[in-house]
Formats: structure tokens, C-alpha cells, sequence
């Protein structure tokens, strides 16, 4: 299972996560260590609100370039994206399922910057630091450049209908590392469907990209293409 990693300190049971999970970071550089569940899996990352300015591509509550942004994942959910100061709030205009947080974590939504941009689930402390599961997460879509935001600085474009990274020297597009094989394999599939760790959801994903990118596949291993039928494509 593909779950959340700390960051810091202890956030092992951010939704129910088994306590055998440990992870952590180092903040400000987020350079993150982990080890899996006894359910193999990737891990995902924490936030944690650092200052402004920190390496894009990993999280984040950070400020956006501009207030009143609109992203649409790939299930048709819009979400409004709000920005005040050093922070920014991720807003689904329908109601959407949340996800079952542990202890006093809130559930919501934020976003993720990488290749892709990823709209997803999260549950967040008091302190603002959150965590999410690749599970929840889902790409942002597009028809055109404009459907893409500019969020932390990072330029998107609209790419084979995906919102996806201008910086091809970092983001190869002919080339897919598994943790973004994975948002494109569950792109499809209704966030009710996973929002709750199913296991029978996330055994299916899997094996879709494993079978793409090999079973214990290294974090920044080449996956084949064209992945599966049932995944949505980069290219």
C-alpha cells in the first residue's frame, strides 16, 4: 500500500496507518527516508509549512502566484485554490468524500507539484503540516494552457490532456518514474473508490503498474509506454 511518510516527527497513524509504518524527513531540503508496510508500496510525502522559496515539486501549503485559481482533476472535480500569505487552501466545489483521519487531524485537500499536478485528499494538524496517500491523489486536467495554474512558480501545460510540467530537462516526457505511473493509473478511477484504502482498488492499480514499471521498481525507475489501456497516458 502506497501510504504517507513522516515528517519530523511521528505521523504514523495519520489515517489508520499500522504503527510498523516509520518514516521521516529533513526539513527545509524534504528529502524523505521511509520503509514500507508489510503491503509493499511507495511512499508519499508530508508537508510541513516551511518558509516560502522551498524546492517545488514535493508538496505544499506555499504561496501561489495569484488568488482564485481552478483546477480540475481527472474524476470532473473542480477545485478552487485560495492563497493567503505563505498558504493555500484547495477547495472542492461539490461535496466529495473525505477521507477518516486519526486522533485530531482534519481532513480536506490540497495539492502536490511534480511532473503533474495532483489534487488530493489529505488530513492535516494543528500546526498546518499534512499528509496524503497516493491513493487519494488525482491529476489535473485540461483542454487548453490556460486550464493549467500556475502554483509556486511551476509553469504547466496542457499535454495530452494532463496539466504537466514545463521543465522538460526534469520532466523527461517520454519518460515515467512508477509514482507517477501510479496518478495515472487511479486518474480514472472515482476518488469514493479509494478514499478509504480498498484493497481490492489499490491491488488493481498496482498490478497496472507494475506490470509497466516491474515489481519493486526503484522510486526513479523508467516505466514502459504506452502504460496500461486503463491508465490515462502522458504522451
Amino acid at each position: 500500500m502506497r501510504i504517507a511518510a513522516c515528517c519530523g516527527r511521528d505521523l504514523r497513524a495519520i489515517s489508520g496507518v499500522p504503527a510498523q509504518t516509520c518514516c521521516g524527513c529533513n526539513v527545509p531540503g524534504l528529502s524523505f527516508t521511509g520503509r514500507h508496510t508489510a503491503i509493499r508500496g511507495r511512499i508519499k510525502k508530508v508537508s510541513q509549512p516551511v518558509s516560502y522559496g522551498i524546492v517545488a515539486g514535493l508538496l505544499f501549503f506555499g504561496a501561489c502566484a495569484a488568488d482564485g485559481l481552478t483546477a480540475t482533476d481527472s474524476t470532473g472535480v473542480a477545485f478552487d485554490i485560495h492563497c493567503n500569505g505563505a498558504s493555500c487552501s484547495t477547495v472542492p466545489r461539490t461535496d466529495e468524500t473525505e477521507p477518516t483521519c486519526s486522533g485530531s487531524r482534519t481532513p480536506g485537500f490540497s495539492f502536490f507539484l511534480g511532473r503533474f499536478i495532483q489534487l488530493t485528499a489529505s488530513c492535516a494538524d494543528a500546526d498546518g503540516s499534512w499528509g496524503s496517500v497516493q491513493d487519494w491523489g488525482r491529476p489535473a486536467v485540461c483542454a487548453k494552457d490556460t486550464d493549467c495554474p500556475l502554483l509556486l512558480g511551476s509553469t504547466y501545460e496542457c499535454q495530452a490532456g494532463l496539466c504537466q510540467n514545463t521543465n522538460v530537462d526534469k520532466y523527461p516526457p517520454d519518460i515515467i518514474v512508477p509514482d507517477d505511473a501510479f496518478l495515472l493509473c487511479v486518474a480514472p478511477v472515482p476518488r469514493d473508490d479509494t478514499i478509504h484504502l480498498q484493497l481490492d482498488a489499490h491491488a488493481t492499480i498496482s498490478a497496472e503498474v507494475d506490470s509497466a514499471c516491474g515489481a519493486d521498481a526503484a522510486p526513479d525507475s523508467r516505466c514502459t509506454l504506452p502504460l496500461p489501456d486503463a491508465c490515462l497516458q502522458p504522451l
